[in-house]
């Protein structure tokens, strides 16, 4: 495994130099965002990120040192630059940022209490490797969590909005091999679901599964050439969510996810073990 060095591309948008350390980061971050934003849109390349200006639109002047470090580096896991199984070594990113080793060994407890850092006792951190057990784990989590929000769904999502996510499908339709429109309909088709969630924390527990899952699609993308197939696959599923949520029928959207949520783990595990 490589260790992450000065000249690592993986850290070098953590480096520190003369600025504070959060003008910096937050300068680097709306660099990449946008970066990546118009990237993905503009090429056809598999890669559900635009999800992550959601997360980074949170990010403010009030996060502590600590809080900084971790939201950086899980960003970085998330977007695969760190990448499944790669050494995490606290010399080097305190070296990289300009910091001292403390808040970064903080950070990376917290991203092993959520599952992105698994820590080797007297050989490190390292970044947590994709198995099948972890997409099982992940997507019986998503199907729990988001069945249950889609019966909410069910009775407070607007005409308008079903209206609008249904002509969002039937473009897709017509034009599966465009990424970015699959990108934008799978991210706001799962928005969907939660957004009219009144509990808080089962709002960010779910925001929470998601990244993990964020994370095995990024890399499940990587190891495939964007499939056709899937995408129209994927699309009719959703439109079979929707059709439920427009006739107010919880369990039957419930249903359509958890019917949805399976058949897309299948498709993962297939790209991961039998085309990697």
């Amino acid at each position: 495994m490589r260790s992450i060095g000065k000249t690592d591309p993986a850290v070098s948008s953590l480096r520190i130099c003369n600025k504070p350390l959060f003008l910096n980061l937050l300068t680097n971050y709306c660099r990449q965002l946008y970066y990546l934003k118009n990237q993905y849109h503009e090429k056809s390349y598999p890669q559900k990120i635009i999800i992550l200006m959601k997360e980074f639109e949170k990010i403010g002047l009030h996060l502590s040192l600590k809080d900084r470090v971790y939201e950086s580096i899980k960003t970085q896991i998330i977007r695969g630059t760190l990448k499944p199984n790669q050494h995490l070594s606290e010399a080097m990113l305190s070296e990289a940022m300009n910091i001292s080793r403390a808040p970064i060994r903080e950070a990376i407890n917290m991203l092993e209490k959520e599952g992105f850092v698994t820590i080797i006792p007297r050989k490190g951190a390292r970044v947590s490797g994709i198995t099948r057990e972890e997409v099982e784990n992940i997507w019986e989590l998503r199907s729990v969590l988001e069945g249950y929000a889609a019966r909410t769904a069910a009775r407070k999502c607007t005409e308008n909005e079903l209206e609008k996510m249904e002509a969002t499908l039937d473009k897709l339709l017509q034009e599966p091999f465009k990424i970015s429109s699959y990108t934008h309909s799978d991210l706001k088709m799962h928005e969907l679901l939660y957004k009219h969630l009144d509990n808080t924390m089962l709002k960010e527990i779910i925001a929470r599964v998601r990244q993990n899952a964020l994370r095995i699609l990024n890399f499940a993308s990587k190891k495939l050439e964007f499939d056709k197939k899937s995408a129209i696959a994927d699309t009719h599923e959703h439109k079979k969510i929707v059709a439920a949520l427009k006739a107010r029928d919880p369990q039957k959207a419930e249903s359509a996810v958890k019917q949805h949520l399976a058949n897309s783990k299948q498709r993962i595990i297939f790209t991961l073990e039998d085309r990697g």
